[in-house]
């Protein structure tokens, strides 16, 4: 494709323009607002690629040291994703076109690590570029129509036993929580898992103060009693009619049932309030969760991870100390 068949900006309020038109569509990794959260000092870069076919690429990219393109933090994906024309289809040869263009422009690094949305199901033009590629899953609940009864209806029977067994323990759900009470449940479910704590903390509640003021997100909480006493905890952030599972966790000390409980009474509200008709619970490469996911009746979507390069000891360390 001649470069006078497509034009490239890397300015912000151009970003910005496209987003906003087509919002409703995109996931919210490729909002400005979760970008400015969660790529901290680092900052990110905006690029978008518009063909005079109509067709529009958005890359907004991540670079944690100068020469590394990478992932941002609590991001499930984001790589290229295409806004098709409202006058012109959108066929294999302009998706085709359109990765060759962004491999042609794409900013010079050492190594680059992405995650793609689900979108991209063609990265042979990665491939012809020196990319490798790993297959991740996440897991997307579809309903008919926004009904809290068709969840019950695609739940398995393992995943109602636990919610109504959370119930007759006294669970109830509390909307609309803090970072501060979501944070400690997430540590205390990764410590169990890996050993390990939340990186980028700070990130995470600037993450939901931020969404939560733009009425896009919301942390909800399963108690007993009040919030000092809450046994798990979700973030949902919402995009158009799909909304998007981002953290949780929960102490078993006392049930072994409350973030199942939590989760499932999140996701009804989410429907009875908002309309939402999907339901993306980002998946996991981890047995467990990945099986507590699929107990919702989701279906296992798979997306790409492409890299190229390696990024240096030195390079690892910089980040390290670099990234708060």
């Amino acid at each position: 494709m001649n470069k006078g068949d497509y034009n490239i900006s890397f300015q912000r309020y151009e970003y910005e323009a496209v987003f906003n038109k087509a919002a409703e569509y995109l996931a919210p990794y490729f909002d400005p607002l979760w970008l400015d959260s969660v790529c901290g000092d680092e900052g990110w870069k905006p690029m978008v690629i518009e063909f005079n076919n109509g067709h529009k690429l958005l890359f907004p990219y991540y670079s944690p040291t100068e020469n590394h393109l990478s992932q941002p933090p609590f991001t499930q994906f984001i790589g290229p994703h295409i806004i098709p024309s409202d006058r012109t289809e959108l066929t294999f040869s302009d998706k085709r076109n359109a990765m060759m263009v962004l491999l042609k422009n794409l900013p010079q690094k050492r190594s680059y690590y992405l995650q793609t949305s689900p979108q991209l199901t063609d990265w042979l033009p990665f491939k012809w570029e020196g990319f490798e590629q790993t297959t991740r899953y996440t897991n997307i609940l579809y309903l008919n129509s926004p009904n809290e009864k068709l969840v019950a209806q695609q739940c398995n029977q393992l995943l109602r036993r636990k919610v109504r067994s959370a119930k007759r323990e006294g669970y109830q759900l509390i909307i609309d929580a803090d970072a501060k009470d979501l944070i400690p449940l997430v540590n205390l479910s990764l410590m169990r898992s890996s050993n390990e704590k939340i990186n980028y903390e700070e990130r995470l509640k600037n993450l939901v103060r931020t969404f939560k003021k733009q009425g896009k997100g919301c942390v909800y909480i399963a108690t007993k009693d009040t919030l000092d006493n809450a046994d798990a905890a979700v973030f949902m952030v919402r995009s158009g009619r799909r909304t998007y599972y981002m953290a949780g966790g929960q102490s078993l000390e006392k049930s072994k049932n409350a973030l199942a409980f939590c989760l499932y009474q999140a996701i009804c509200n989410e429907i009875s309030q908002f309309g939402i008709q999907e339901v993306d619970f980002e998946g996991s490469m981890i047995k467990g969760v990945e099986f507590f996911f699929r107990n919702f009746g989701a279906i296992q979507t798979p997306y790409f991870a492409l890299s190229k390069g390696k990024m240096g000891f030195w390079s690892r360390l910089k980040r390290k100390f670099n990234t708060k």
